[in-house]
């Protein structure tokens, strides 16, 4: 056994916590620190190694740990040595190393001489409060111990039960949060289809970023800052789908009113009234921008191999030379359905205060906007809503109704903001 491993490298965290491992007896084969500290412990039934390495510490701090462990042998009759051991698993980079250090002032009279053990007993003292508020069926030891493991950067056993409850819970919670935000903010709107199609499409879009939220939320290895960026970077691979499917299930207006339009324009009998109308509806398809330009051309590809006869270039089509009788062409008919769908547009985002000149880059680039000032409330609103589920998975039933009460309260907060900002900048 070497009495000072390598380093490979130190392990990123927040808390985690640490259960006692009895029944191990173990020799000692040298003389190094770690062999004397693990004889100290021998007597108590306890081996550290096996201890530090559950805990994922690495080879370097397990030999330190052991060297002070060997000067100091009464640290492991402290009744917090195994919790100072957890809350030091949340720390990195050199706060890390100064919490490992000032271990040795554990027993000290006066421990909050000590940086580390002072923010050790603030943390310790909050679990205490805790306690009491989520009404745990464990002990008061218990709870310190699920405390400190739920806030841990390493997988231990309760913090994987408090994964498994926040994948159980957090996506059904938002699910209704969302429809009753959605029903609150909408209820003046009238009943339609359109309006209960608008509520499963919200709910919908609303699942596909809670999944993303259990994944981002339910690893323990991930910074706060990675988390942000993963969180930013998840609703914007949402906003893409949102930008492709929001246009097609809910267009400004729907195609059996373009054909309404269409077949208006064919009953137009005068000729000059005919020409200006064409024009309209020619500077209107122009002002279409590259996205919308790209998406109809595409679709005017589909379907043009879908039909038979001679071939159509949309680059050859010429308003000008349009006549009545063209109109009933499907190649033409859909060049109208493409310049009126952008009159439409015109005429309802002309009060927006983003134009990108769609439907879908609108909500693309507003919800970008938005998302970059909402990503720290989100991430505040996840962390703490793990935390109550993680914390009292010894009363499922309360910390799910507090789950709920706290998702409920911050989901109505940040939909006010999204609508209201939404019916602002977009006119939706």
């Amino acid at each position: 056994m070497s009495c000072f491993p390598t380093y490979f490298r130190s392990i990123i965290a927040n808390l985690i916590i640490l259960q006692l491992f009895l029944g191990f007896n173990i020799q000692a084969q040298s003389s190094c620190p770690q062999d004397l500290a693990q004889l100290a412990l021998t007597k108590m039934g306890i081996n550290l190694d096996e201890l530090l390495k559950k805990q994922s510490f690495n080879p370097s701090e397990i030999s330190q740990i052991n060297l002070i462990v060997s000067e100091q042998s009464d640290l492991l009759d402290h009744p917090d040595f195994t919790l100072y051991l957890a809350f030091i698993q949340s720390l990195k980079g050199k706060a890390k190393e100064k919490a490992i250090v000032e271990m040795k002032f554990l027993n000290q009279t006066n421990p909050h001489q000590s940086s580390s053990l002072a923010q050790f007993y603030a943390q310790k003292k909050m679990a205490q409060h805790l306690y009491a508020l989520y009404q745990s069926q464990a002990t008061r030891e218990e709870f310190m111990n699920i405390f400190f493991g739920c806030r841990a950067n390493t997988l231990n056993t309760y913090n994987t039960k408090g994964n498994q409850l926040f994948a159980k819970y957090f996506i059904p919670s938002s699910l209704i949060v969302a429809g009753a935000g959605y029903v609150a903010y909408q209820h003046k709107k009238e009943k339609n289809e359109r309006w209960f199609e608008e509520l499963f499409y919200d709910i919908a879009f609303t699942y596909i970023n809670a999944f993303f939220a259990v994944r981002i939320q339910t690893n323990p290895f991930s910074s706060l800052t990675k988390k942000s960026f993963y969180y930013f970077m998840s609703m914007r691979t949402a906003g893409i789908v949102d930008f492709l499917a929001f246009p097609t299930f809910f267009p400004l207006v729907s195609n059996k009113e373009v054909e309404k339009r269409i077949e208006e324009i064919k009953q137009i009998e005068d000729k000059v009234a005919f020409t200006a109308r064409m024009n309209s509806l020619s500077n209107a398809f122009e002002q279409r921008n590259i996205v919308t330009a790209t998406k109809d051309a595409l679709i005017f590809k589909a379907k043009e191999l879908l039909q038979s006869g001679e071939k159509v270039e949309l680059k050859y089509f010429d308003w000008k030379t349009l006549k009545v009788e063209d109109l009933d062409r499907w190649e033409v008919r859909e060049k109208l359905a493409n310049a009126i769908m952008q009159e439409v547009y015109e005429q309802k985002m002309h009060v927006s205060k983003i134009k990108m000149g769609d439907l879908g880059s609108d909500r693309y680039v507003s919800g970008t906007l938005l998302n970059l000032g909402l990503v720290p409330l989100i991430l505040l609103r996840n962390d703490i809503n793990y935390k109550i589920l993680c914390f009292g998975q010894n009363n499922q039933m309360l910390s799910f109704a507090q789950s709920l009460a706290w998702m409920g309260g911050m989901n109505f907060f940040l939909q006010q903001i999204y609508y209201l900002y939404r019916n602002y900048t977009i006119n939706q």
